[in-house]
């Protein structure tokens, strides 16, 4: 385990992250860290009854995909959209009894019960492993997936997406434009104007 990096009953996955904010990290970093503990929320992953389970397997079968093993994204995503979001589509992470660290992971939710149909469908087991996430919305999915073309975490191009504003604005306030249309930075304008 990584140094300063302690395993704590309850909520594994909050404590890592409270950890990695402990750690000397930059900013950036720890903007990252405090992003996930606020957005993330504890989640109880339940079993589903027979007719849920069904209900699961038949909307697999109507668009002719079976789950895949290390495909929770497109899993999880193809169930929310197949079922046109009677099942909702949640992304966060994951922490399971063998290893310490938490893993980026989805898994969605049938009438009020989070459950991970990736362990569930392909590898048979729904172990009681400590999660934390959020819950997206169809057009959230379809926006990601059309903005990167690929079944990938929405979370994650969310934040991207976010930083990506944040260095655009900077850079923007750092342009001036002249009367002329040129555009320079701030910085030379202050040398050469001195």
């Amino acid at each position: 385990m990584a140094k300063g990096i302690t395993r704590r009953p309850g909520d594994p996955v909050a404590a890592f992250f409270e950890d990695m904010l402990s750690l000397p990290l930059g900013r950036a970093h720890k903007a990252y860290y405090r992003w996930l503990l606020d957005q993330l929320k504890p989640v109880a992953i339940r079993p589903l009854t027979s007719e849920e389970l069904n209900l699961v397997k038949k909307t697999y079968a109507s668009i002719g995909y079976k789950p895949a093993v290390k495909a929770c994204y497109m899993n999880s995503q193809r169930l929310a959209q197949a079922s046109n979001g009677k099942i909702e589509y949640v992304e966060g992470f994951y922490a399971a009894d063998e290893f310490p660290l938490p893993f980026a992971h989805a898994w969605n939710r049938l009438n009020g019960k989070d459950f991970d149909p990736t362990l569930l469908l392909v590898h048979k087991e729904q172990r009681p492993h400590c999660y934390r996430g959020k819950v997206f919305t169809l057009e959230e999915i379809a926006d990601n997936q059309q903005a990167t073309r690929i079944f990938c975490s929405v979370f994650a191009s969310q934040y991207m997406r976010k930083l990506k504003r944040k260095s655009i604005e900077v850079k923007r306030s750092k342009l001036i434009i002249s009367p002329q249309g040129s555009m320079y930075r701030r910085d030379e304008h202050y040398r050469t104007r001195r």
